[in-house]
């Protein structure tokens, strides 16, 4: 879908990115609500996640070939860079 060497480095780096980012409230949250509550937290956004990440694979069109398009591409990086938002600081940290 991606063809393009720099986006597939730009994807990437954000990726990491956000990696960081999203795990540094990991230690403000247990502290401030606790380690089961960041957990149910966590899997309850990944798994509405990974449920939104199945619809727009399967509700979008395919292009003749079997792919789909770019910005169908986009959406599920985007989708799955939200899902790191939710494992990095729960799953992701313990």
């Amino acid at each position: 879908m991606f063809t393009s060497a720099s986006t597939i480095a730009l994807i990437n780096a954000l990726n990491a990115t956000f990696g960081i980012i999203f795990t540094l409230n990991a230690t403000w949250t247990v502290d401030r609500y606790g380690r089961k509550f960041l957990l149910i937290v966590g899997a309850t956004g990944m798994a509405i996640l990974m449920l939104c990440v199945s619809l727009v694979g399967i509700e979008t069109p395919n292009l003749p070939g079997g792919s789909k398009s770019k910005p169908v591409g986009a959406a599920i990086v985007f989708i799955f860079y939200f899902f790191a938002f939710f494992y990095k600081p729960s799953w992701g940290k313990f």
